[in-house]
């Protein structure tokens, strides 16, 4: 992003001294600004994105700004030319416009206006400095220090603007540091020139080496950038397939009234059941009385009540299931049938004080089996059915 060309006593486009380093500090930044543009392009495009976004245009343009440069420092075929040096004028726009596209990628990244008015004026500020610099005093090097603080601010504000993108990732931090270390790689030139500092014709050349650095990391920030994005659009998607899985398994295995696991659920646990412990089967007294008495929404009232009173009191170390219109069951891993029993008539109490203050109080009856090593689950749950309804067992002790 740094030209190498300043004027002497032979032309005002004239090679830095024929210098080998001021060649080798021209043409590396070039290459290397052309390689890690056509790596973002490559990366954007094998992630999905857009491959030509203003990270990526903005890259083109300082690469496009040098090769410019390049070209005419080669041939010398600008020495001589009399007028304003439109060549020193093209490059300092392109690298206006990379700075602008950076900051305009940014603003579009939080969602904001990428184009203002304000960052507008501030590049036509930027640009008709230069254009009448280059009109007053046509050597480079004059027209350098004002383009360049120019190019300093467009810069300051990129990083500031990619400095507020929220959530951003290490790619995008990385990025803002690049431009703001730029910004100050280009506006130290012309801030230390009004304290009177001078620089030698070789320091541009020199210095030009740390501004191809911070070229490097920019490149590598906007390419991991582009790689961060991806990555956190995937976490995203991700996380909405896990919601979509979640409701999709509420849907299949949730009882849409109660709230507890439905049949399904319990007929899938049960393909597998636990080594040992506690079957019941429960029953709701009296459902279809206070449906016919009270209505519908009286009995999907008390069907909640049961259910959230047998959650409570029971599904700290088993697991409620609805397995029918009045019909609950539960399964408790390494409990004690009596344990559970106890539980129940808990739950019975708890529900009848619940429902104190309605005329037909829900009760519940239930029959409770253990299984383990000498009984299996499959006969303890025949058991615990047939003392629910042959009145072996009672809803009360």
């Amino acid at each position: 992003m740094r030209t190498l060309l300043f004027s002497d006593h032979r032309g005002w486009m004239a090679p830095l001294a024929s210098a080998l380093v001021g060649y080798l500090s021209l043409f590396l930044q070039c290459g290397i600004l052309i390689l890690v543009t056509a790596l973002a392009i490559v990366v954007r495009g094998s992630l999905g994105r857009r491959a030509l976004d203003g990270w990526t245009l903005g890259l083109a343009a300082n690469a496009g700004a040098l090769a410019l440069l390049s070209g005419f420092a080669v041939g010398r075929v600008m020495e001589g030319v009399p007028g304003i040096p439109w060549v020193t004028f093209v490059y300092a726009v392109l690298e206006d416009a990379a700075a602008l596209s950076f900051a305009a990628a940014a603003r579009r990244e939080r969602g904001a206006t990428p184009l203002p008015r304000w960052l507008l004026a501030a590049f036509g500020l930027a640009v008709g400095a230069t254009l009448v610099a280059a009109s007053r005093r046509p050597d480079f090097f004059g027209v350098y220090r004002v383009h360049a603080a120019g190019l300093a601010l467009l810069l300051a504000l990129a990083a500031w603007e990619s400095l507020r993108v929220r959530g951003a990732g290490i790619g995008a931090r990385l990025t803002t540091f690049a431009i703001a270390a730029l910004a100050i790689d280009y506006g130290h030139v012309p801030l230390l020139s009004l304290f009177g500092v001078k620089f030698s014709a070789s320091y541009p050349a020199l210095e030009s080496y740390v501004t191809m650095a911070f070229d490097i990391v920019l490149g590598l920030g906007i390419v991991v950038h582009a790689t961060d994005a991806t990555h956190a659009e995937l976490q995203a998607r991700n996380a909405a397939l896990a919601e979509a899985q979640r409701a999709l398994q509420d849907a299949v295995y949730l009882d849409a009234l109660t709230q507890v696991p439905n049949r399904a659920a319990f007929l899938e646990r049960i393909e597998n059941p636990p080594a040992s412990g506690t079957v019941a089967m429960i029953d709701v007294d009296g459902l279809k009385a206070i449906n016919d008495r009270f209505g519908h929404a009286a009995g999907d009232a008390t069907l909640r009540a049961a259910a959230r009173c047998l959650r409570e009191r029971c599904g700290s170390r088993g697991t409620i299931y609805r397995i029918g219109g009045d019909e609950f069951a539960g399964l408790w891993d390494a409990a004690a049938v009596d344990e559970v029993r106890a539980l129940l008539v808990a739950t019975d109490a708890d529900l009848a004080i619940a429902s104190e203050d309605v005329l037909a109080p829900p009760r519940i009856s239930w029959g409770a089996a253990p299984f383990g090593p000498g009984r299996p689950f499959a006969d303890a749950l025949v058991a615990a059915d047939n003392q629910l309804y042959d009145g072996r067992t009672t809803r009360r002790d």
